[in-house]
């Protein structure tokens, strides 16, 4: 293993085992996902901000993309956003 995979495999642990509150449950977000079944994921871009400033949404410098793990819950599909490092270590 390379330095920069080893770097990588660290961080993507990190992510995993930061703490959440999922709905009142505090659990890590590895935790979280292996209680899950993921049905789907998917990526998009944000390009305004998400606040109104002079009643209209500000340009962002620099796009944000945001990453989302989709799963089953009462028969609706809920999506959960996760750091890029877990969105690529996840196959669906």
């Amino acid at each position: 293993m390379t330095s920069v995979s080893t770097l990588n495999e660290a961080r993507r642990k990190k992510a995993l085992d930061r703490l959440y509150n999922f709905g009142g449950m505090i659990q890590t977000l590895g935790e979280f996902i292996a209680s899950k079944t993921i049905v789907r994921k998917s990526s998009y871009t944000e390009k305004y901000a998400s606040k109104k400033v002079d009643l209209c949404y500000k340009k962002l410098k620099t796009p944000k993309i945001s990453y989302t793990l989709w799963y089953i819950q009462n028969g609706s599909e809920i999506g959960t956003d996760v750091p890029k490092l877990v969105y690529d270590s996840i196959d669906v």
